[in-house]
């Protein structure tokens, strides 16, 4: 892996490379929401897109396939974004729709992830700060506004309970656990069924800033474009950064501005 520094370019700075990369393929645009489209804030449901930010991504998506890969659940994600003609990966890509496509992963694990919802409501129900998020197919623990104190034995609950459920695993996010189906599918999978089903030769252009984003840069390493949302370091498989949410949309106009010149071309073979 890199480490942000000097080495891991500014994707602005760096946008004539990011063209070069490209090199006349059409990109498949890929972001995370929360921390991506919207600054982290206090609550999930405080993650409000603007007209301007919805507008960017209507445009976008007009001129290139353009997906939203998020952890949260698939009928938040349209709801929030609210632009039709976009793909739409939820719960880390284990939901996706858009454009007549479909896939659901890990419907046979949905009551077990019910059952340990209510599990850790009752176990937790006395550690205060901390927050359950069900999204069906999985499971989120929101640790945000925890005291310290309460932490040790927030994790010790959490691990105890997936020991004994072999189906589910757990994986860490920004001040959050996600439990999952423990099957061989996450972001950067997502990723590639995209690609995989949508027509045209596509390079992706995955943008993140969380833990579970480094699925997709791995996955599109060695023929993709990723970006880090971060202004401090971290250890990343992402190819670029830029800082902050405001430079997102920036970089977004730009992929734009560029796939709107290029013509569409089939896919090798």
């Amino acid at each position: 892996m890199s480490d942000i520094s000097p080495a891991l370019p500014d994707a602005l700075a760096a946008f004539d490379h990011i063209e070069a990369r490209l090199a006349g393929r059409r990109p498949l645009l890929c972001l995370d929401y929360d921390g991506t489209l919207t600054p982290i804030v206090a609550r999930p449901e405080l993650a409000v897109l603007d007209l301007d930010a919805r507008a960017t991504l209507a445009e976008v998506g007009r001129v290139c396939p353009t997906a939203i890969v998020s952890g949260r659940a698939l009928h938040d994600l349209r709801e929030r974004v609210g632009v039709p003609w976009l793909y739409y990966a939820g719960n880390h890509g284990f939901e996706i729709e858009g454009n007549g496509l479909r896939l659901n992963v890990g419907d046979d694990h949905r009551a077990l992830i019910a059952a340990v919802r209510d599990e850790l409501a009752r176990q937790l129900a006395d550690m205060p700060g901390i927050l359950l998020e069900d999204k069906g197919y999985t499971l989120s623990v929101h640790y945000r506004h925890a005291p310290e104190r309460v932490l040790p034995a927030l994790y010790s609950t959490v691990d105890a309970l997936l020991a004994d459920r072999p189906q589910l695993a757990g994986r860490t996010g920004k001040k959050v656990f996600e439990i999952r189906p423990a099957v061989d599918w996450h972001k950067g999978r997502a990723v590639q069924w995209l690609r995989e089903r949508i027509e045209g030769d596509l390079l992706p252009v995955f943008i993140g800033d969380d833990l579970t984003d480094e699925d997709a840069f791995q996955a599109i390493a060695q023929d993709g474009i990723g970006v880090l949302v971060s202004d401090t370091p971290r250890t990343t498989r992402a190819h670029y950064r830029v800082p902050d949410v405001e430079a997102v949309y920036r970089l977004i106009a730009q992929v734009g501005a560029l796939a709107s010149r290029t013509p569409a071309r089939a896919a090798a073979g």
